[in-house]
């Protein structure tokens, strides 16, 4: 690629030329539209699979009309001008059926045939992103379920030593995150039953040692001094 200057309102930035070889064979979607006014100019065969469309149907059509929400692309141009490139760029696009799915964009300016265009790449995250939506949903659900149901869930990462509580967690112990006592051995000390402690300790000592499970049944004793 060959590189010059070009006037960004106002200011002046590197740009490079399109590399047509490489555009055509990259394993990534691409494409180029102009900068004045939106108008797409090439799309590779990466990005054409991933419409589920032709280039004949993409090429020559504002590059707005393909955005699930118009004010992404004012963002995208905006932060372009300001920081020359933009990366991991999180946008909803639209397809000609109507059906639409998400892509983190990465973009830069670059030079064809005398105009400034921008030039972006695309990956799908649909899936990725609904995983996750399905995650939070599952999560959500948990924390309601073990609220009604008065039960919580801890996590304690042998070799870091952290711990991690579930928010139900501290609702039964009657403590704020704040309050909480990160050594495991110090908390049974400090909440557990005296009469249950011992019994207790020795339970996680040998599941510790032996990467065995337990169930117990034990006493807390709240910082009001109720069990």
């Amino acid at each position: 690629r060959g590189s010059n200057k070009a006037r960004v309102d106002g200011r002046s930035a590197p740009v490079k030329s399109l590399d047509e070889a490489f555009f055509e064979r990259a394993p990534v979607p691409l494409a180029v539209s102009r900068l004045s006014d939106g108008v797409i100019l090439r799309v590779n065969r990466r990005l054409v699979e991933m419409t589920g469309t032709s280039d004949a149907e993409i090429i020559g059509r504002s590059a707005a009309e393909f955005y699930a929400r118009s004010f992404d692309r004012d963002l995208l141009l905006r932060r372009l001008k300001e920081e020359g490139n933009v990366r991991d760029f999180e946008v909803e696009f639209r397809r000609d059926d109507e059906t639409t799915f998400q892509a983190s964009m990465s973009a830069e300016l670059i030079s064809v045939d005398g105009e400034l265009c921008l030039y972006v790449s695309f990956e799908d995250i649909t899936e990725r992103k609904r995983a996750a939506e399905v995650l939070r949903e599952s999560e959500s659900r948990l924390k309601e379920e073990q609220q009604i149901a008065r039960l919580g869930n801890w996590s304690w990462d042998l070799r870091s030593g952290t711990i991690d509580w579930s928010d139900e967690m501290y609702r039964i112990h009657a403590v704020t995150h704040e309050e909480r006592e990160n050594d495991v051995w110090e908390f049974l000390r400090e909440q557990m039953h005296p009469d249950d402690l011992q019994s207790t300790m020795r339970l996680l000592q040998n599941a510790i040692e032996n990467a065995s499970s337990f169930e117990n049944k034990a006493r807390i004793v709240w910082p009001n001094g109720e069990t």
